[in-house]
């Protein structure tokens, strides 16, 4: 109560400034003068609203409402609602998520799907190749209305200039031409997306909510990527006993890329933070001589570089982690 009645007295201006003073001083290691909250409040507003989850995920307008009821009352110094969206995964017959009033029960919450989209004899391609291998092979693995990529040339064609051009009309074969398609309705509705989220961030800042901490780009430990989205926990698992050479390489790939995405990202946008949720690294999932040897040191060199080039990471530790304190 004694918040909310200093609250009623301060403009949004001023506690704008002093929340986001308190989000970054804790952020940089200072002492903030309180320790601040921050709240992703996810499928909570629905519960708070009295709307199903199908509701405050696809009722972009209801979603807002209730989001900024909520913060009203319960004044964090930062909070988002749902954090990702169907829309775009929708369009490309995302095989890897399930959502609620979709494939899951109106009141279910999203669930990612795993599955090994990535083959472990897929390694020497994906090294040789990443970028070729992901549009011809893991898209029409991992999208159904993506199936038509495996169809396109060696995307290293295209370096042969004027003499490739010939090959343009495989372009419009009937399944390439649909998974442009597809293509171009994802990019519509992540262009969407993108407008109701800066609508949003602009009216909790006339409320006097700072954005979120975690705003910035997504990237995840090296082994993470490998295991979620490509090899899945069972393939993983066995790369480190039985093809560790080739993991450790594909690690150093992703680290790579995923780098000069979130550099570019930064540079792009202003926003100079990565977030990034670790999962497979905590005590549950590996021993401790595996996280020394495939987990630690890469994510360390993510880290460092990141705040090399401005960038913060945030890092989201999952499960339990006590036997990785040391490091």
């Amino acid at each position: 109560m004694a918040i909310n009645a200093q609250a009623a007295v301060k403009s949004h201006e001023q506690l704008l400034a002093e929340r986001g003073k308190r989000l970054q001083d804790a952020i940089e290691l200072r002492q903030p003068d309180r320790i601040p909250l921050h709240l992703v409040a996810g499928y909570l507003l629905a519960e708070y609203g009295g709307i199903s989850h199908r509701e405050l995920q696809d009722d972009t307008a209801k979603a807002q409402e209730v989001l900024e009821k909520f913060a009203l009352e319960f004044e964090p110094d930062a909070l988002i609602g749902l954090f990702n969206s169907p829309r775009p995964s929708l369009a490309l017959g995302d095989r890897m998520t399930k959502w609620p009033g979709v494939q899951l029960p109106e009141g279910g919450s999203f669930q990612f799907d795993e599955h090994e989209f990535m083959r472990g004899e897929d390694y020497d391609a994906f090294l040789r190749n990443p970028s070729d291998w992901t549009i011809r092979t893991y898209l029409p693995r991992a999208f159904s209305e993506l199936e038509g990529l495996k169809y396109l040339p060696p995307l290293g064609m295209f370096a042969f200039g004027h003499y490739n051009l010939g090959n343009l009309a495989m372009l419009a074969a009937p399944p390439v031409a649909a998974a442009a398609q597809a293509l171009g309705k994802a990019i519509q509705a992540a262009l969407g997306d993108a407008a109701t989220t800066g609508e949003s961030v602009n009216r909790m800042l006339a409320l006097g909510f700072p954005p979120s901490p975690l705003a910035g780009s997504l990237t995840e430990a090296p082994f993470d990527f490998m295991s979620d989205t490509l090899r899945g926990m069972r393939g993983i698992m066995l790369d480190m006993l039985r093809r560790p050479e080739k993991l450790l390489a594909a690690e150093r790939v992703v680290l790579d890329f995923q780098l000069e995405f979130a550099i570019s990202f930064a540079r792009a946008t202003g926003l100079k933070a990565a977030f990034i949720p670790l999962h497979r690294g905590s005590d549950g999932f590996m021993s401790l001589p595996q996280f020394e040897e495939f987990y630690w040191p890469q994510l360390k060199e993510q880290m460092v570089r990141l705040v090399d080039n401005g960038i913060t990471p945030v890092c989201f530790y999952e499960g339990v982690w006590d036997q990785r304190l040391s490091t």
